[in-house]
Formats: structure tokens, C-alpha cells, sequence
């Protein structure tokens, strides 16, 4: 399996993981002094910074990945088919619950509630 490599505004990354500009760029300051990452100036967008995975930073990706995978597989495999199911249920329950808690949260949040 192949990821693909596009790159991505550091703000956006920010937005995806929900942290500040400043902790992601302190992040991206390692992984680019490891050689996984470049970082570049935004050609459309000359305020914005972009992020693209090097040749090594791929690899590493790649890796991670199929690392990732292959552990879901052992226990989908240990779990078995009714347990896998039930907990895909579960996992399903619990995203609905914080997506709903958030969203009450913003709902709270937009109309001046004192309580989040």
C-alpha cells in the first residue's frame, strides 16, 4: 500500500490536530531536522508554509503504516469475526459520542452559554 505525499499548509495540520500554529511548527522542526519533512514557502498563498514528506520520510510513513495494519489484521484475527464486529459497534458509539459532545459543546459555545 502506497500513501500518497501532498503537501499541507502548516495551519492545516494545525486545524486537523487541533493544536496551536506554534507546537505544530516546534513538531515539524524535529521531523525536518531528521530529514522527514521540507518545509517551503506556499507559492499561491505566500503567508502560508507547506509541509511535504521527503524520500525518507516516506519510507518512515510507509513503515508506520503497514506496521499499523498489520497489528489491526493480528487482532481482527485474535478477535475473530463476532468480536471484530461488536467492537467496530463500539468504536462506532464512542466517535458518535464525542462528535455529538463537541458539537454540543460549539452549540453551547455559539449561543453564550456560561457551560460548555
Amino acid at each position: 500500500m502506497n500513501l500518497p505525499n501532498p503537501e499541507i499548509k502548516v495551519s492545516e495540520i494545525s486545524k486537523q490536530l487541533d493544536v496551536t500554529s506554534p507546537t505544530i511548527t516546534q513538531l515539524l522542526k524535529g521531523l525536518e531536522a531528521n530529514g522527514l519533512i521540507e518545509r517551503h514557502i506556499d507559492p499561491i498563498d505566500r503567508r502560508a508554509v507547506v509541509v511535504k514528506l521527503t524520500r525518507k520520510g516516506e519510507m518512515v510513513a510507509q513503515q508506520a503504516a503497514d506496521a499499523f495494519f498489520a497489528s489491526m489484521h493480528g487482532l481482527l484475527e485474535y478477535l475473530g469475526e463476532e468480536q471484530s464486529n461488536q467492537l467496530v459497534d463500539l468504536l462506532s458509539k464512542v466517535l458518535r459520542y464525542f462528535e455529538e459532545r463537541e458539537a454540543s459543546m460549539y452549540h453551547s459555545l455559539w449561543n453564550g452559554d456560561e457551560e460548555a
